[in-house]
C-alpha cells in the first residue's frame, strides 16, 4: 500500500474512535484512492490485512486496533473432539472450557468445566459416547447439580444443544465458540453459568470488551437468536458503558 494513502487515512481518521463506511468511502474517493465500490472493497481489505483497520460492527470502522481473543484448546479438549469426530465426523459441534473466562474475572473460581454443544438429536448419543469412554459427562444438568456436584469434580463435560446460527471459529478440525458467542451464552444461560453472574459477569464483559476485538453485529445477531437482543443492548449500554453507536 502506498505511503501516501496510509498518511491520508491516518491523518484524517486515526484519532476518531469510530467512523462510518460512508465517511471512509468519501475520503478515499476525494483523494482518488477508490472510485468504485469494488475498489473500495479492495482497499478496505488491504487496510484490514495490513492491521490498520477493524470493523466492530457492520458498516462501521476503527483504527484503534485490538487483538482477537486467543482460542487455547488443551489436551482434554483435543481428545474429546477426536472422540466425537471419530464417530460422528459430519455432525456440527463446538467445545470450550469455562476456564477461558478466568482472565476476565477478579475472583478466580476453584474449578472449571467443559461445555460441549451439538445438534439436539445427538445429545443423548453424545452423552452415552462420553460416559462409555470414562468422561464425567452431564446432559443438560440443573442448577443444583451444577453448583453442588459438577463444581467439585475434575474435568466435567456439560453437554447441551448448540443454538442455531451460533458464531463459531474453526481451527483445523476443531470448532470453538467465538468470544461473542461466549459472552452472549453466559448472559443468557444463567443456570449453567450461575458462578459467572452479578459483578463477575460485569467484570467479564468489561475486561473482554476493553481487551479484545468484538464484532457487535455478530454479538447482537446471536443475542437476537437467543431472544435477548434488547436486554443485551440495555446491559451493554447502561452497565458496561459501551458506546451506543456499537449497539444500534
Amino acid at each position: 500500500m502506498e505511503k501516501k494513502a496510509e498518511n491520508i487515512i491516518l491523518s484524517s481518521l486515526s484519532e476518531k474512535p469510530f467512523f462510518t463506511k460512508k465517511e471512509l468511502a468519501n475520503l478515499l474517493h476525494s483523494n482518488n484512492l477508490a472510485q468504485t465500490d469494488n475498489a473500495f472493497r479492495q482497499f478496505v481489505y488491504k487496510l484490514t490485512q495490513a492491521g490498520m483497520l477493524q470493523s466492530p460492527k457492520r458498516a462501521l470502522y476503527t483504527m484503534q486496533i485490538k487483538p482477537k481473543f486467543n482460542i487455547a484448546p488443551d489436551n482434554f479438549i483435543t481428545k474429546t473432539r477426536r472422540l466425537f469426530t471419530g464417530n460422528y465426523s459430519e455432525i456440527k459441534y463446538c467445545i470450550w472450557s469455562s476456564s477461558w473466562l478466568h482472565e476476565f474475572m477478579v475472583h478466580q473460581p476453584f474449578s472449571f468445566f467443559y461445555i460441549f454443544e451439538t445438534e439436539d438429536d445427538m445429545l443423548e448419543t453424545t452423552f452415552n459416547l462420553f460416559s462409555n469412554n470414562k468422561k464425567e459427562a452431564f446432559l443438560k444438568p440443573n442448577k443444583n447439580l451444577i453448583e453442588n456436584y459438577i463444581s467439585r469434580i475434575e474435568k466435567p463435560v456439560v453437554i447441551d444443544k448448540l443454538p442455531s446460527r451460533s458464531p463459531l471459529i474453526e481451527q483445523g478440525k476443531n470448532y470453538f465458540p467465538s468470544l461473542e458467542k461466549i459472552l452472549v451464552d453466559i448472559f443468557c444461560n444463567t443456570k449453567l453459568f450461575s458462578f459467572y453472574q452479578g459483578n463477575e459477569m460485569n467484570n467479564i464483559f468489561t475486561n473482554a470488551t476493553k481487551k479484545y476485538y468484538i464484532n457487535y453485529s455478530s454479538l447482537l445477531s446471536y443475542a437476537t437468536n437467543r431472544g435477548k437482543k434488547q436486554e443485551m443492548k440495555n446491559y451493554l449500554e447502561k452497565v458496561i458503558n459501551i458506546n451506543p453507536i456499537l449497539t444500534k
